[in-house]
């Protein structure tokens, strides 16, 4: 519906930025399952759950990656290059160039309005709750 002054839009339901404390958790909880599976079981599960917009600490903690405009679940595609730019540039080549401090810079992006880290603003997607 168009918006106009006698009959304005009925706001759609945009659903819900995942929060700091959730973040961090699913930071920390891909560690976890990172070490825990010895990359391989991680990687492979990864890529499985970037069909879905998940990671799998995400799909766990009930957060799901969307396209930051449409709100529309992030695909196979976007995933990809959503951990590609987090791995390599963020982790990788940021991270190390400026001895740690990088990442520190390129997570508190997070505490941002839109609550985007800088991989989600390279990628164009969103952290969201699912459930």
């Amino acid at each position: 519906m168009i918006e106009t002054a006698s009959h304005p839009a009925e706001p759609e339901a945009r659903p819900q930025l995942a929060g700091l404390g959730r973040r961090l958790a699913g930071f920390a909880l891909e560690l976890l399952l990172c070490a825990a599976t010895l990359v391989v079981g991680w990687l492979a599960w990864s890529v499985y759950e970037w069909r879905h917009g998940r990671t799998p600490a995400k799909r766990l903690l009930g957060l799901r990656v969307v396209d930051a405009v449409s709100a529309e679940p992030a695909g196979l595609r976007t995933m990809a290059l959503r951990q590609g730019a987090y791995a390599l540039g963020v982790v990788g080549l940021f991270g190390a160039a400026t001895l740690g401090l990088g990442w520190v810079v390129a997570a508190l992006f997070v505490l941002s309005p839109t609550r985007q880290a800088m991989w989600d603003r390279l990628a164009f997607t969103a952290v969201v709750r699912s459930r």
